[in-house]
């Protein structure tokens, strides 16, 4: 490029798996010597990067659009309003939201990386995104989804793009040594007490005797569990894994070629939803 792009990502900060989608996606532009800012909580954003690694093409700033399964229905009403805690968008080429589209407020040009729209995880009535959606149909937005795991409802938009996984692995791949099980309840906290329950009754399986044992280290699980580094070499090492199916583990072990053995509540749409398509894809277990 002559050139040099601005690009913005607008993460979604409930849990990690946002941001790093969002990290991935930038990395692919910014080789292409895009200029990169995204913005989400400083704290999220090094983790992932810790794994990723740095670019020079990419910068991050702290940013939370305070959206998150915890928050009250009093929380609920003054989600729409967090593009106001944007600075201005003007001097972006490319502005990029994760999931939102309430950033359609302020830039209807906007990309959306979408596998699904918080509107429908959180139950929030239809009729205040119809005006989105409206948007979304009359500027054809372009909408960029996994061509797996995005339901019917998103994938009908004729802007709407499949893409495959999203794959950037720091080590040179290698099927060897694989002896190792993950147990994974992801970052969102609402039903970690379900999952340790459940971990721990399927580990305590003679059957999984003489694997190794990793862990989300935030899951107060038996002393025999080593907390996860959740880089490249850690997923290498994985011959199965216990999960809740967020996208960005399910996308992370299908990558490394690792079979994802799905445990669900119930309770979430999304979760459910991608455990399906694993079933249905014979990707996995549910």
């Amino acid at each position: 490029m002559t050139d040099q792009q601005s690009v913005a990502f607008i993460c979604c900060d409930n849990g990690l798996g946002h941001i790093k989608r969002s990290y991935l996606f930038a990395q692919s532009l910014a080789n292409d010597g895009y200029r990169i800012d995204i913005f989400a909580p400083s704290e999220k954003y090094r983790k992932i990067e810790a794994i990723y690694g740095k670019h020079q093409n990419i910068s991050n700033l702290d940013f939370s659009t305070g959206i998150n399964k915890r928050a009250t229905s009093g929380e609920l009403e003054g989600w729409r309003n967090w593009t106001r805690k944007l600075p201005s968008m003007d001097p972006y080429n490319i502005v990029v939201s994760d999931n939102l589209l309430e950033i359609l407020e302020i830039r209807q040009d906007a990309i959306i990386s979408a596998n699904f729209f918080w509107n429908i995880i959180l139950d929030i009535p239809e009729d205040r995104y119809e005006h989105y959606r409206n948007i979304l149909r009359k500027n054809n937005n372009l909408i960029i989804g996994s061509e797996i795991f995005t339901p019917v409802e998103i994938q009908v938009y004729q802007s709407f793009r499949a893409i495959g996984l999203l794959d950037n692995r720091m080590e040179n791949y290698s099927t060897n040594h694989k002896d190792s099980i993950l147990f994974s309840a992801g970052k969102s906290g609402l039903d970690q007490q379900f999952y340790k329950d459940v971990f721990n009754n399927i580990s305590a399986k003679p059957v999984l005797a003489g694997y190794q044992k990793i862990s989300d280290s935030h899951i107060p699980l038996p002393v025999d569990y080593s907390p996860g580094a959740f880089n490249s070499a850690m997923y290498d090492s994985l011959l199965f894994a216990f999960i809740r199916p967020g996208l960005g583990t399910l996308n992370d072990l299908l990558a490394h070629d690792v079979i994802p053995i799905c445990v669900v509540d119930g309770k979430n749409p999304e979760l459910a939803f991608n455990a399906l398509r694993v079933q249905e894809r014979g990707l996995g277990l549910v």
